[in-house]
């Protein structure tokens, strides 16, 4: 584990070991983001249908059982990210993130929704492309510093342990809500303010 308490070395050579803070933001961050692929695996899977239609809208493998697969694979990755980590896990988080980038331009091109949480109205906007864009940077961060897993990244005392885990679970329901909620609120809004200026 790491102690954040006896972190005193710089962040020249993160690699090297003399980076532990930069390990420990990057790695909480990545985890973050891990969290983020969970939810929408469980969504996948749990609600594949409002995936189905959005890809199917725009012309892509939409069968609910890939849907279904796809969100298998979403929580599987999510979990050998926490669980074990290192450069092989973070690195097809990377991919994924990237893959999901690719995905959420054509959705934002063809004006169609993502699904990617189950919610089938959740618009497209430049907060999907800007998370995904920078989940997987950071997520290819984390596979080169060889970021551990979410055990051996916190720290050793039980209570700051405790609290690390409760603001990442808090950082993951807010990058959702921004994800799916703020997006149709905005649009929600512009267009009622294009309404009342009939």
């Amino acid at each position: 584990m790491i102690d954040v308490t006896t972190a005193t070395m710089t962040l020249a050579d993160p690699v090297a070991g003399s980076g532990p803070w930069l390990v420990l933001v990057v790695g909480l961050s990545a985890h973050v983001a891990a969290g983020l692929v969970l939810l929408a695996g469980v969504a996948k899977i749990l609600r594949p249908s409002a995936t189905s239609d959005a890809l199917d809208l725009s012309h892509l493998p939409a069968a609910t059982g890939l849907v279904q697969a796809l969100g298998t694979a979403e929580i599987m990755l999510a979990a050998a990210v926490v669980t074990i980590g290192g450069p092989v896990a973070f690195g097809l988080l990377a991919v994924a993130y990237a893959a999901f980038f690719l995905v959420a331009v054509r959705q934002r091109t063809v004006d169609r929704s993502c699904g990617c949480f189950g919610a089938a109205s959740t618009t497209v906007g430049p907060l999907h492309l800007v998370t995904n864009g920078v989940a997987a940077l950071v997520a290819a961060v984390a596979a080169v510093l060889a970021v551990p897993s979410l055990p051996a990244l916190l720290p050793d005392q039980v209570l700051p342990a405790m609290t690390a885990v409760l603001l990442l679970i808090t950082a993951v329901g807010i990058g959702q809500m921004l994800l799916t909620s703020l997006p149709d609120l905005l649009r929600a809004r512009a267009l009622t303010a294009a309404g009342g200026r009939r």
